[in-house]
């Protein structure tokens, strides 16, 4: 998904509600970059990059190792409008993946991924548009992945992906999804703890509507409309 104007048109015509959750979902991955990076985290892969600016927007990540993977036709687009802009950040790697064909572990190999020491995934805005069998390969190649690693990333809820969710933003919200991406993975919050750890992950936090109100809306006083359709969870790799 894009930063800038171009994300905000395209969310504003999902509703205010969606604008402010995503806002906040990229609020809250950009505070997990910046403090794992400042920790020692010296790799990150950002997976299904799409025109995120995340490694160009954040001084943390100057210093840092940063993959971004993504299908060839959008990456190339991506970098063509940057070298419009005149930005190109040199310690990024752009890798062009199809997740649902190609192994995640092979195309680290040949990016050149030090895997014998910690890394930081980012998934922003992916997991909903893969099957279910991507995701979990995907989630066993980051589990594979040294102590000290990590993974954030972002899930749709499942009762919105199975239409079991009945509330009337839910219902609006279908019918304005592009037919040609749609959705076919979601999760229940319940259910994430036992996925990751299935995986050698063991989930850190979290977050939603809730959580998104409490830690960024409310203590600087803003009425933020949200909607509770994507929460984003962090996960840490566990010690063998």
């Amino acid at each position: 998904m894009a930063d800038g104007p171009m994300r905000e048109l395209y969310l504003s015509e999902l509703g205010s509600g969606t604008y402010g959750a995503q806002v906040m979902r990229t609020r809250y991955i950009d505070d997990v970059v910046t403090g794992l990076v400042e920790g020692g985290t010296t790799q990150v892969v950002i997976l299904g990059a799409g025109l995120d600016t995340r490694a160009f927007r954040l001084p943390v990540l100057a210093g840092a190792t940063v993959l971004e993977l993504d299908l060839p036709g959008t990456q190339q687009y991506k970098v063509e409008r940057l070298r419009d802009v005149r930005v190109l950040a040199g310690a990024v790697r752009f890798i062009p993946t199809d997740l649902t064909t190609e192994p995640l572990d092979d195309v680290l190999a040949a990016a050149g991924l030090d895997r014998a020491n910690p890394v930081l995934f980012v998934w922003e805005g992916v997991t909903q548009y893969l099957p279910e069998a991507a995701v979990r390969s995907t989630l066993a190649c980051v589990g594979a992945s040294v102590p000290g690693s990590a993974l954030v990333f972002t899930y749709v809820r499942r009762s919105i992906i199975d239409g079991s969710a009945r509330d009337p933003w839910s219902e609006g919200l279908r019918p304005r999804l592009d037919p040609s991406e749609p959705w076919l993975f979601g999760l229940a919050p319940g259910e994430v703890p036992g996925l990751l750890d299935g995986y050698g992950l063991s989930l850190v936090d979290d977050v939603g509507e809730a959580e998104f109100r409490s830690r960024y809306a409310e203590p600087l006083g803003r009425r933020l409309e949200l909607y509770d359709v994507e929460h984003v969870a962090f996960a840490v790799v566990r010690a063998a």
